[in-house]
């Protein structure tokens, strides 16, 4: 099976971004997909739409969301505080502003690393249609295991469609372990 294959090959990622799981959610449905010939017609504006999305990443990779934060840090740190008081309110702004503009560069690069992977899967994936191979040929099982194995909540990587149709499967006690030694 090429899709227990590849996530055998990628199953000690629980420390890697929920972005990165499914990414390689996705890529594992797309060997199956491949294995079994789920060829689609590329969308007219398939091309256009990619092309948006880089345009997109690149805007995004020239952002600085923070540089507002860091002024107002710069500025507080200049600030005068003579009382303790003051001195203990600086402090606590300060450290603020800091949490703030590391959750912030935070968030930028999680909404970076998004997009970058959107833009490699819709291309890996643009021949392929891989919605019937996760339909219809993937035991969901097996994408249940490896999420628990890694940490990603397994309806991630269905439509909300197919999660009803596969509700069973959050039933399941399936072990990662168990296809791991198969």
């Amino acid at each position: 099976n090429k899709v227990k294959e590849y996530l055998l090959k990628h199953d000690d990622i629980s420390d890697q971004t929920e972005n990165t799981k499914i990414y390689h959610g996705r890529l594992a449905n797309l060997e199956a997909a491949v294995m079994c010939n789920h060829k689609r017609t590329i969308p007219k504006s398939f091309h256009e739409s990619l092309e948006k999305k880089r345009e997109r990443l690149k805007t995004l990779e020239s952002e600085k969301p923070w540089t507002r934060s860091e002024d107002l840090l710069k500025k507080k740190k200049a600030s005068k505080a003579n009382t303790s008081k003051q001195k203990t309110i600086k402090a606590k702004r300060i450290k603020t502003l800091k949490d703030q503009i590391n959750n912030q560069k935070a968030r930028h690069e999680a909404r970076k690393e998004k997009l970058q992977s959107q833009i490699e899967l819709a291309d890996a994936t643009k021949d392929y249609n891989i919605g019937t191979s996760l339909r219809n040929y993937i035991d969901p099982r097996i994408f249940k295991a490896w999420t628990d194995e890694v940490g990603l909540e397994w309806e991630k990587l269905y439509t909300p469609a197919l999660q009803k149709k596969f509700t069973w499967v959050k039933d399941e006690d399936v072990e990662w372990q168990t296809f791991k030694s198969n």
